[in-house]
């Protein structure tokens, strides 16, 4: 495939997400003091690093947290928190920061704070913090806010109204970090207290901007005219009588039935075989929706070695229905994503090897000629628990064997983390794909899995990546598509905004 199509196709899939013209909506004015056109008010908490203020008991069974320094922002230095184990409640690791001024119900406070993620293994590649004001020793609360913290600092706002009388020194603000294992920093924590002077909604919400967000942004131009280069073209009707004379003025009507684009989403088996009107609804937009689909689960390879009978139903289904289906995953690299059994084999090249041959040969051969893609593995930068023995030159005899077993259907890898963001994940998938085609590995396609976080990218960096990865395979692919939406931290954030 040439370069002009791989960019045509990186093009029709960005332009999926972004089609819509997106509009940004009047917020509050803000700096980096903090918000404007507001009163004075009583500052009752202005750092992190207090005398008093540490870690819960308890949490240095779940990571740690250090002061260091910070270069370049109005802020000297951060606290660095670092999930190494998520505990089962994310209060289990938290950072309590006592209030001694006192305070009164229903008064108005805004609290904000920066915040950075410097690894995540979260999906969107973003970390999580919760921000909690509470009653010391009854621990009523008056805000719990979970925020996704993006990979460059940002500053956050989070309006509170106090839900009951707090005394002096009965109160506390605590940042919870007990989610999966990240690395997130926070800085320039402040809490004002503005009392009963004004409401709640007179408060700034967290400021909501990406690059090319504007509507005049060049992007748009440039995606408008490759639009009419690349993705349309002439369509010229002839229409003629019985004796084969053409028929000057005929009215032509012309319906679309079929979409050549797939439009694809996940299958859960739960709701297309269940019975309740949920799941009536759920099929009837399944058809109506989407043209390609994926099963969630019933081909991982734990899935399917536990229930066979449920993956080939649930194919039968999706087949009689005209769906054209993708395969996921043949193999995913992480201990627990593999049969119970792999990690008391992965150090034996001949019993690995022969497991996953079998595998590929069993649930990849009985599937031949009716998939139209396989993703041969998923997500290979964070899981590598066999080629952290065998190396990742390993991966290349995995797509000859998936070939063998089904030589029809295009072979991919999967990763995450593909955002538009600057992540570690593109530089080690890029060395990855790299050892891939030097091996000779027949890899089709690249996909994309596109869990885009709650603050949407720059469109050109997200584009740029997508062109960055189209070298190493024929095609580039949308394989998971979603976005989170902020929560009350964006309380005028809107749908129009995506």
């Amino acid at each position: 495939m040439n370069i002009r199509l791989r960019k045509f196709i990186c093009l029709l899939l960005a332009g999926i997400l972004l089609a819509f013209p997106l509009q940004a909506l009047p917020a509050r004015a803000v700096t980096a003091e903090g918000p404007n056109q507001l009163p004075d008010g009583e500052v009752i908490l202005s750092a992190l690093s207090l005398a008093n203020a540490g870690l819960k008991a308890g949490s240095e069974a779940y990571g740690s947290m250090e002061v260091v320094a910070v270069e370049g922002e109005g802020f000297p230095e951060a606290l660095r928190f670092t999930t190494t184990v998520q505990p089962s409640f994310d209060y289990d690791f938290q950072y309590e920061i006592p209030i001694e001024a006192a305070i009164e119900k229903d008064d108005v406070m805004l609290a904000t704070f920066y915040a950075r993620t410097i690894s995540s293994t979260h999906e969107t590649a973003e970390g999580t913090v919760s921000f909690v004001l509470e009653k010391v020793g009854t621990w009523e609360k008056s805000i719990t806010e979970k925020v996704a913290v993006p990979t460059q600092w940002k500053q956050f706002f989070v309006p509170i109204k106090a839900a009951l009388d707090m005394p002096a020194n009965q109160s506390h603000v605590t940042l919870r970090v007990g989610y999966r294992p990240q690395v997130i920093e926070m800085a320039d924590i402040k809490v004002i207290n503005y009392k009963k002077a004004i409401t709640i909604e007179d408060l700034p919400s967290t400021p909501f901007y990406y690059e090319g967000m504007e509507e005049d942004a060049p992007w748009r131009e440039e995606a408008d005219r490759r639009i009419e280069e690349i993705r349309k073209g002439d369509l010229e009707i002839v229409v003629k009588d019985a004796d084969g004379q053409p028929v000057a003025g005929a009215d032509v009507h012309v319906k679309m039935t079929k979409h050549d684009f797939k439009f694809g989403t996940a299958v859960n088996s739960a709701m297309v075989f269940g019975t309740d009107a949920n799941s009536e609804i759920y099929r009837e937009k399944l058809k109506e929706n989407f043209s390609s689909v994926v099963m969630e689960n019933e081909l991982k390879w734990p899935w399917w070695e536990g229930d066979k009978a449920r993956a080939v139903r649930l194919y039968n289904w999706l087949g009689e229905n005209g769906f054209a289906i993708r395969g996921h995953t043949l193999l995913w690299d992480g201990l627990t994503r593999m049969p119970s059994d792999i990690g008391g084999i992965v150090n034996d090249p001949e019993q690995i090897h022969k497991r996953i041959q079998d595998h590929f040969h069993e649930v990849a051969g009985y599937f031949k000629g009716r998939l139209v893609d396989w993703d041969v593995l998923n997500e290979p930068t964070a899981n590598k628990t066999i080629r952290s023995v065998y190396g990742d030159g390993i991966a290349a005899d995995w797509f000859k064997r998936a070939k063998e077993a089904d030589p029809y259907a295009k072979l991919y890898v999967n990763e995450t983390q593909i955002l538009g963001l600057d992540s570690p994940v593109i530089h080690e998938f890029s060395n990855f794909l790299e050892t891939l085609v030097d091996s000779g590995a027949p890899v089709d396609g690249i996909g994309i899995q596109a869990h885009f976080g709650s603050a949407p990218v720059s469109p050109m960096a997200f584009y740029n990546q997508l062109t960055h990865f189209a070298q190493y395979a024929d095609e580039i692919a949308i394989t998971e598509f979603d976005m989170n939406t902020p929560g009350k931290t964006c309380k005028r954030c809107s749908p129009a905004i995506y």
